[in-house]
């Protein structure tokens, strides 16, 4: 006689979350404003191809955090608490978040404008900067900022990483500019700061998207 697998609290809790996040990522997907496939959205993330193809078609399989924070990233689609599961994102909150002409009240005569800077871009993406500590950098809070994937950075431009926590599975997105010691590039605190100079090693510190225009609205 078969015994039916037994269900525990923990493996419910786990069933849950896969079907949480299989909802999520198929929203991103379908979402995403660049119309990329699976297999894109995972590449331009820096993550292996098939990382979500494989994902969603095996049932049960569950995302880590720093996969989900990747796909929100690069999609800019954020998810739901349900989508972390309770497991921790270990994620800090974003210094600049996806522009919204109409959620962040912005003249639509702007949004035109910034549509013509997004125009034969795929890979670009506006943000509005939500932190006043780059003032000393040259950037405002409710600057726009257009940030493009696939463009090599020069030193002093402003760059959007991500800084990854190994040991906890978390990370958080930091803007900051770039800065070059000899072939090596560094991520520069801020000024009026205690932040450290941070090495960008593709492990630890990754570069994810590079500001190549910045749109700044009379207050």
């Amino acid at each position: 006689m078969l015994k039916r697998p037994r269900i525990t609290p923990k493996t419910q809790a786990k069933a849950e979350l896969s079907e949480a996040q299989r909802r999520y990522v198929e929203r991103a997907i379908a979402q995403d404003p660049q119309r990329r496939p699976a297999s894109r959205i995972a590449t331009d993330g820096g993550l292996n191809h098939t990382t979500l193809t494989e994902f969603l078609k095996t049932p049960g399989k569950v995302l880590d955090a720093l996969t989900i924070r990747t796909i929100a990233e690069v999609t800019g689609i954020q998810p739901s608490a349900d989508v972390t599961g309770g497991f921790g994102t270990g994620f800090g909150e974003e210094d600049a978040t996806p522009f919204d002409h109409k959620q962040d009240g912005v003249d639509a005569r702007v949004a035109a404008t910034v549509e013509l800077f997004l125009k034969g871009k795929p890979n670009a993406a506006p943000k509005i900067l939500r932190t006043k500590a780059l003032e000393k950098d040259g950037f405002r809070a409710g600057d726009i900022v257009i940030f493009e994937q696939d463009v090599t950075p020069r030193v002093g431009d402003l760059v959007q990483a991500q800084v990854y926590d190994h040991d906890a599975g978390g990370a958080h997105t930091v803007y900051r500019l770039l800065g070059r010691a000899g072939t090596l590039d560094l991520l520069m605190p801020t000024h009026g700061t205690s932040e450290e100079t941070l090495l960008v090693d593709n492990r630890s510190v990754k570069l994810m998207a590079v500001g190549t225009a910045t749109l700044r609205t009379r207050s």
